[in-house]
């Protein structure tokens, strides 16, 4: 039970550093902005949007980014005893900004048929569908090329319909704009619509259109057949509701018998049919997506058109009943088949999301999780852990995650081998209200007192380079070489904060095989994101792009906690959280030994109260009084704050 503990109590660490908790980040602490930073950065962004878009985009329903939506689509269509199909329709249309234009699709008609509208008008409407105002007649106007390219190019927007318009009138006056004035209509004969041009108008507005299409079926010497795009397809549209009447011309007496005399079928989106005796036959259709569209196939005896011309009697010739029987039940086997084949490639990518995560948290189980310290490391009072440097100490319990306090933790530990002399100056200094001066000193065994190599860029950094060359600095310098050229003072930290990184690397203590399988954990993950985006959008699958999304999410999850400390690293982390009990429970400051107060620093965790000596401890890490006497931060948290503001 105590290991558990122990390993939850380190996860637990782990969650507060990554994500910043003021349990373990000292106040004033900010990432360094260093090349390995930036990159990290970056990725965490990236990871971060293509989460969202594959959520937003595999998740919401394809409605969501339809351009115009239709609330609902009213018909009452009429097959004429000489086979003209008269349409009556109303379609209630949703503009979220104001608009001028339309168009109108009507396809499936045959080859012989010829489109005749015969009124549009429009009106403002309510929720309830009642009209609010008045109907506005559309008159007959003349097709041309241009307006049906207008319109196509602004997609019927007021403002750049307008533009065209303007564009292409005489000198920018618009007299010979292919928009007309005055509000109307025309029928385009070769791409089969109805191009609707009106007043600026937005919000819930019904249109109302009468039209006849001339021979639209097809006579056979048993049957005669119609099939009708009641919703063509619409990439742009998405419509909400769709009810459809279909009256056929029922010959006095007679009955229509769905299966016997009457045979009607649906195509595209899926919806219900109904057929009466009286031969009303009712189509319903919940939702017709953007780019799906909605098509009657409906067969019935050929001796219900009693004016035919001789034209449509001779156009076809033989029986057609059996053929479209056939043609439906192959397309119902095709259909079934396809759903079938849909239902088990959806069983699969969730097999296959299912077996990803399980590989994931398999490779956590043996390759991610923390090792259990030595005994010895935890009640060594942080002698291992005094052996190597503090900013070292400081990426090891803040996973290797970079930041300002970093120069400064190992500023305190050069003072406190004296390798750094430190003279406190009486005047204010750049760290603002209640911070003096400070003058940094080279002292003369310097070069004998500096270890490692982030050890010798810190001097380099401080007196070369800082300093120009002279063997003391202050802050104040410090402070006017990174107002003079920030750009350039960025680049000396970042110089620094590599070299620190190449020492955390060479001390090897994060393990770098888990470090590998967290990559490929990562990768996986946004992998299945994309592949959300794929199959959720472009193959139009929710159930696969939620399948996708759930594996993606999971692996990075996982992968955020794959990678973990080497044995050694898990050691030190003891020692260095026993060194911070010890430094926690001394009476003050004062009693927390020069060389031990970086250590303290670097931990971050909750330190004694300040005491009268003038310890390194006390200068550094007791809380300072700001202006107006409010409580500060101290002398480190400070500097290390200034340091990332002047950067």
């Amino acid at each position: 039970m105590s290991m558990k503990i122990a390993e939850t109590a380190r996860f637990l660490r782990r969650c507060n550093i990554i994500f910043k908790s003021p349990m373990i980040v000292r106040e004033g602490e900010k990432k360094l902005p260093s090349l390995l930073d930036r990159a990290k950065s970056a990725s965490a962004c990236l990871l971060g949007a293509l989460l969202a878009a594959a959520l937003a985009v595999a998740v919401l329903p394809q409605a969501a980014f339809a351009a115009l939506g239709v609330a609902n689509i009213k018909a009452i269509a009429q097959m004429q005893t000489d086979g003209a199909l008269h349409v009556a329709e109303q379609r209630t249309y949703l503009f979220d900004e104001a608009r001028s234009a339309l168009i109108w699709p009507v396809t499936a008609m045959e080859a012989d048929s010829k489109l005749d509208v015969s009124s549009v008008r429009f009106a403002h409407c309510t929720v309830q569908g009642g009209i609010d105002g008045d109907w506005t007649t559309l008159s007959p106007i003349s097709y041309t090329s241009e307006l049906r390219t207008a319109i196509e190019d602004s997609q019927g927007l007021a403002k750049d319909l307008a533009a065209a318009a303007a564009g292409q009138g005489d000198a920018g006056t618009g007299s010979d704009s292919p928009i007309p004035d005055t509000p109307g209509f025309c029928v385009d004969p070769h791409n089969e619509a109805i191009y609707l041009v009106f007043p600026p108008t937005e919000g819930r507005v019904i249109f109302d259109c009468d039209l006849t299409v001339t021979d639209a079926v097809r006579v056979f010497d048993d049957v005669a057949e119609l099939y009708w795009d009641y919703v063509p397809a619409d990439p742009s549209v998405q419509a909400s509701s769709v009810n459809v009447t279909f009256q056929l011309p029922m010959p006095e007496g007679m009955q229509a018998v769905s299966g016997q005399n009457v045979f009607a079928w649906g195509h595209g989106a899926a919806g219900s049919i109904n057929v009466k005796a009286d031969g009303t036959i009712a189509f319903h259709v919940p939702e017709v997506r953007p780019g799906q569209y909605a098509q009657a196939h409906i067969v019935f005896p050929q001796q219900w058109l009693t004016n035919l011309s001789l034209k449509a009697i001779y156009a076809h010739t033989g029986t057609r009943l059996d053929d479209a029987k056939m043609e439906e039940a192959a397309w119902t086997d095709t259909w079934s088949a396809w759903l079938a084949n849909s239902f088990t490639v959806d069983i699969a990518f969730i097999a296959a999301s299912i077996l990803i995560l399980a590989g994931a948290l398999a490779l956590w189980f043996f390759f991610g999780r923390e090792p259990e310290p030595d005994g010895r490391a935890a009640t060594d009072g942080g002698s291992l852990c005094m052996q190597y440097e503090a900013p070292v100490i400081r990426r090891l319990l803040r996973w290797d995650h970079a930041s300002s306090a970093d120069l400064v933790a190992l500023i305190m530990q050069l003072i406190s081998r004296r390798a750094v002399m430190v003279e406190t100056l009486g005047e204010q200094g750049p760290l603002g209200c209640g911070y003096e001066d400070m003058r940094f000193r080279s002292s003369s065994h310097a070069k004998d007192l500096v270890r490692t190599p982030i050890d010798q860029e810190a001097f380099r950094l401080l007196f070369d380079v800082w300093g120009e060359g002279y063997a003391s600095v202050t802050l104040t310098d410090i402070a006017r070489h990174a107002k003079a050229d920030a750009s350039r003072f960025r680049q000396e930290l970042a110089a620094w904060d590599v070299v620190l990184s190449h020492e955390v690397a060479e001390a090897h203590l994060f393990d770098k095989r888990s470090a590998r399988i967290q990559r490929m954990v990562l990768i996986a993950g946004c992998v299945c994101m994309v592949g959300a985006l794929f199959f959720g959008v472009g193959g139009g699958s929710f159930v696969r792009g939620c399948a996708l999304v759930f594996a993606g999410v999971g692996c990075l999850a996982i992968g955020n906690y794959l990678a973990r400390r080497t044995p050694l690293g898990a050691d030190i982390e003891a020692s260095a959280l026993a060194l911070a009990a010890k430094a926690s429970a001394a009476p003050s400051l004062d009693d927390i030994p020069d060389d031990r107060a970086p250590y303290a620093f670097a931990v971050g965790n909750a330190l004694p109260r300040a005491g009268d000596a003038e310890t390194l401890a006390d200068i550094w890490l007791k809380p300072r009084t700001g202006r107006g006497g409010k409580p500060a931060c101290s002398l480190a948290d400070q500097l290390a704050k200034k340091l990332d503001e002047w950067g």
